[in-house]
């Protein structure tokens, strides 16, 4: 299980770096690496990014967009403040 410290970081960390891929949508290897090579989250597994990557995308359409990104990042803030 990830620690709180290190999903808000997580987030920071990838808010600032979707801010690049707009307006396109953030696909599932974009995700993993930067996950597990740019930020190195330790014990992260690729099932984990996976199982991360399925209830961000809520339409289901294999894509982020950057309205799903956004509203994954505000609930993960709400629910730490």
């Amino acid at each position: 299980m990830l620690s709180a410290s290190c999903i808000v970081l997580g987030t920071a960390f990838l808010s600032s770096r979707f801010k690049l891929f707009l307006p396109r949508y953030l696909a599932f290897d974009e995700l993993n690496y930067a996950l597990r090579s740019d930020f190195a989250i330790p014990g992260l597994t690729q099932g984990d990014v996976r199982r991360l990557f399925a209830a961000i995308d809520v339409d289901g359409s294999g894509e982020v967009s950057c309205d799903e990104f956004i509203d994954a990042i505000e609930s993960v803030d709400a629910s730490f403040t």
